[in-house]
């Protein structure tokens, strides 16, 4: 009982690598057969992933992580793209598979171009209202994802988003990946929030909605923890 998990990346401290350890190890614990493949390959994976979970790389993402930056290559790839990625996935799943569940938009659209659509599960993380500021990539989600075998998403706002354009959807949310062994005494008056600074962490909000925190409990404090293009 094979099941794929195709990310992006597998190398990186991300919150979507984070929950992709978490959600193969535990299907792993299931007795199911995961492997991973990973677009990006690096040094280290940060996460405890169980070792008998195979991190591969295809030849199809080792050749567009190359020449992705060319235009003849993006004009090969559109053409034959789906073809290649067949070939690819033919060659290497040998064994009975149950599903292909992707960690990505544009890794699910690929996908889609290949037999194995039927068998496709797609895992977002970035909320709908993200992919509405691409046009394009808003129109090839409202045509595909309704015809693919399951759409997962992380809130109840989302899968009633993603049902109104005719998806079969179902919610997980994040989950931990550790209890803590000592509970807080909740003695400090801190907020600590850990995380990129990005568009859809939407810092701007928390220090906005801070204000209001700040005026009727004046004793307490917020401390930001992160980095990325968003930060100053």
């Amino acid at each position: 009982m094979k099941v794929i998990c195709y990310s992006p990346s597998i190398h990186t401290g991300g919150g979507t690598e984070r929950v992709l350890v978490n959600f193969a190890n535990e299907l792993t614990n299931r007795g199911y057969n995961i492997e991973i493949f990973s677009q990006k390959i690096g040094e280290k994976i940060f996460y405890d992933l169980n070792k008998s979970i195979v991190v591969k790389q295809l030849l199809y993402d080792k050749i567009a992580q190359r020449f992705n930056h060319l235009i003849l290559f993006r004009i090969f790839n559109k053409i034959f793209g789906g073809l290649f990625l067949q070939i690819e996935l033919d060659r290497t799943l040998k064994s009975e598979l149950i599903a292909i569940v992707t960690f990505s938009n544009s890794i699910a659209i690929s996908c889609f171009r290949t037999s194995y659509r039927i068998k496709l599960i797609a895992f977002e993380h970035w909320p709908y209202w993200n992919a509405k500021k691409n046009k394009k990539l808003k129109n090839k989600i409202d045509i595909i994802y309704p015809k693919l075998f399951r759409v997962v998403v992380l809130t109840n706002r989302d899968k009633k988003n993603y049902e109104s354009i005719g998806c079969n959807v179902v919610t997980i949310p994040n989950a931990y990946s550790y209890f803590p062994e000592i509970r807080s005494t909740l003695t400090s008056k801190n907020v600590l929030s850990i995380g990129h600074f990005n568009d859809q962490k939407r810092r701007d909000l928390l220090i906005e909605s801070w204000q209001f925190v700040h005026n009727k409990y004046p004793d307490w404090t917020l401390t930001i923890i992160g980095d990325g293009k968003l930060e100053v």
